[in-house]
């Protein structure tokens, strides 16, 4: 049994987010699939992969009908690639949904529980639109100003007056 030029569409998507024919995107082509492609079957789609969105394009002349609708577009990659974006968004919040269980919660030992936590707060800030590298920085600037006796707290403020002074100058 062939393969619609959506599955295919899907496989080259996974090998781009993988970067090629790695064991775990052939892992991830068999799931999305339901079935796993040989090597030189996924080798011949990413060989149909083409540039130009219609399939008739007359820069195919010598190209048969047949060969033409097996291609695969960057359109079709762009769809399958959305595809697979909104079912791994409908299974984080299943998987998140399950994990705020309470008895799921309670059940977390010290080190999953430290894991876990590490991995929500950087997810959350990323769709915050915020940087997660902010919080490397914190813990270094509580030590240097305890060190020097200060409050942190005391100079964040002292530093956020600084900047809306510099704002307000500028307008």
């Amino acid at each position: 049994m062939g393969y619609s030029v959506d599955e295919k569409a899907k496989g080259i998507a996974i090998m781009r987010q993988f970067g090629g024919m790695t064991v775990e995107a052939i892992r991830e082509i068999e799931a999305a699939l339901g079935r796993k492609p040989s090597k030189s079957t996924l080798s011949a789609w990413l060989n149909l992969a083409i540039e130009p969105s219609d399939r008739t394009e007359p820069n195919m002349p010598n190209r048969s009908e047949r060969i033409k609708k097996a291609m695969v577009t960057e359109g079709d990659i762009q769809a399958a690639q959305a595809e697979l974006a909104e079912k791994f968004r409908l299974a984080a919040h299943k998987y998140l949904d399950h994990a705020l269980k309470e008895n799921v919660v309670e059940d977390t030992k010290g080190p999953q529980a430290i894991t876990a936590s590490a991995v929500a707060v950087d997810k959350m800030r990323l769709l915050q639109g915020l940087p997660t590298e902010i919080l490397e920085v914190i813990p270094s600037f509580m030590q240097k100003a305890q060190r020097a006796g200060k409050d942190p707290l005391q100079i964040l403020i002292r530093a956020m007056e600084v900047l809306d002074a510099d704002i307000n100058t500028l307008h």
